[in-house]
């Protein structure tokens, strides 16, 4: 018989606690003043009270945190991806560019504005066009569009790109779902929108279910913190 395996606990990466609720944890738990504290005893107090984090998991909170305590988020593109990634699930390689996908770039910005408002810089802005564009997406909506929409329209007036805006509207007024067998320019770009439209659906819709179980992953650890409770047969039994 194979080896049971021990119950998930919540910072567990298989958990996929997202940012923006583990922040939430990180405050409730411990208060607002534990963002400023050092990093090895919010981990202990971490792993005192929900269990040890996960890798990916620790990196959020981190991310997290530096979006709470700086505002690099928003002014330097290199700090814009390495916690976009790790908010959208991937570890960093801090030697590397690593371009995010479109909808990881809509998920990283949405997030933020949840956790703070800053003015973006004009090297992250181009940074997130750039992604974009080398994502094969140049037609952005909210929230990509009011910061990488002039720098995208730039680039392909630019480059004499061929591009219909007005087709990609549309044919969005029409189509709701990805049609993977679409090979038309405009359609492909179709298909980019909806991909990210259904991305920003799909991470709100977990955001809702995980942030509903905050309240008992809480009570879970103040179970943990006060130690195992007596059967309630003890006084019975002597």
């Amino acid at each position: 018989m194979g080896k049971l395996l021990r119950p998930a606990k919540p910072l567990d990466d298989e958990a996929g606690l997202h940012l923006l609720v583990l922040d939430v944890l990180v405050i409730r738990k411990f208060g607002p003043r534990a963002l400023a504290w050092e990093s090895i005893v919010l981990h202990d107090e971490l792993s005192r009270a929900f269990g040890e984090p996960g890798p990916l998991t620790w990196q959020r909170v981190q991310a997290a945190r530096a979006m709470h305590l700086r505002d690099s988020f928003w002014t330097e593109w290199e700090v814009f991806e390495k916690c976009a990634l790790v908010l959208c699930g991937r570890i960093p390689d801090f030697q590397h560019v690593q371009l995010l996908e479109a909808e990881d770039l809509a998920v990283a910005i949405s997030t933020a504005a949840r956790i703070d408002r800053h003015d973006y810089s004009e090297d992250v802005k181009r940074y997130i066009a750039s992604a974009c564009l080398n994502d094969g997406l140049w037609y952005v909506e909210p929230p990509i569009e009011p910061l990488a929409g002039p720098a995208i329209q730039a680039y392909v007036a630019e480059h004499g790109l061929s591009v219909d805006p007005g087709a990609v509207l549309a044919s969005l007024t029409t189509r709701a779902k990805v049609d993977e067998s679409a090979d038309d320019p405009v359609e492909v770009q179709v298909n980019r929108v909806l991909s990210v439209r259904d991305a920003l659906a799909r991470y709100d819709r977990a955001l809702s279910e995980q942030l509903a179980r905050i309240p008992a992953i809480l009570g879970e650890a103040d179970d943990r913190e006060r130690g195992p409770r007596p059967s309630p047969r003890a006084g019975l039994l002597g």
